[in-house]
């Protein structure tokens, strides 16, 4: 029952002509960075020398990519899912299938989550394209494919944030500036508040930076893993709550 409830998820997101639009948006991203790049070192140095150009790419891509790109297809699927659902009645089709609630609000965040999986491999791929494209070599992609893997762990509880935000509300309009306003919020907490900084997940959006290259001591790294970890039991046991109770 439960992976019938998530084919239907994933189908009703795949439908949608918007993410295409995105995947094509980011592949058109990824080009012209690549090739920004490449005229500012041509300028900068006066050489022709794309050996390095995934490396830069990785490092000035990955940030924006994850903390913008990817928290915005979460919310706009989120959105569809959960708020746009309740608020055109469509969802009372869903809740008349015999599959338990839980099994639905699971469903559709695994979905969601799927969706995210797709653009961020999707985004790698781009990239290693593009390297193939300037300098033919793939040198780098391994550390890229371990640097994507381990950025899935935080974005999943972002995923379970804004499905626990959709459940506050029916108007799919209010929700998306709800989870927007608390996003934002959180980053500048984060960023900002002295006392905040490492205890809000957000933080932890670039997974990779702590367990690639320099890695950090366990007793440094364990208390970061308790804070996803206890950040996403919350969302999940909120939203589930939530969910179970929400009235059509």
């Amino acid at each position: 029952m439960f992976l019938a409830s998530l084919k239907n998820e994933l189908e009703k997101l795949f439908s949608r002509k918007k993410y295409i639009v995105f995947l094509i948006l980011d592949a058109i991203g990824c080009l012209l960075l690549a090739i920004g790049q490449l005229v500012a070192k041509i300028v900068a140095n006066g050489e022709f020398d794309t050996s390095i150009l995934f490396d830069d790419m990785l490092t000035s891509s990955m940030s924006p990519f994850l903390t913008v790109f990817i928290p915005l297809m979460a919310l706009l699927a989120a959105a569809d899912l959960f708020s746009g659902e309740f608020h055109d009645l469509s969802i009372r089709m869903v809740l008349l299938r015999p599959v338990e609630r839980w099994q639905i609000f699971c469903a559709k965040i695994t979905a969601i989550f799927g969706l995210c999986v797709v653009f961020v491999f999707s985004h790698l791929v781009f990239s290693l394209l593009v390297k193939v494209l300037f300098s033919k070599t793939v040198s780098g992609a391994g550390y890229a494919i371990g640097a994507y893997l381990l950025d899935l762990v935080p974005m999943a509880v972002l995923v379970l944030l804004f499905a626990f935000l959709h459940q506050l509300v029916k108007s799919s309009g209010s929700a998306v500036a709800l989870s927007v306003i608390c996003y934002i919020a959180l980053v500048i907490l984060g960023k900002y508040v002295s006392f905040a900084g490492g205890l809000i997940f957000t933080e932890y959006l670039s997974w990779h930076s702590i367990w690639l290259g320099a890695t950090l001591p366990v007793a440094v790294l364990l208390p970061k893993i308790g804070i996803l970890l206890g950040t996403a039991i919350v969302f999940y046991c909120g939203g589930y709550y939530l969910f179970e109770r929400k009235e059509i």
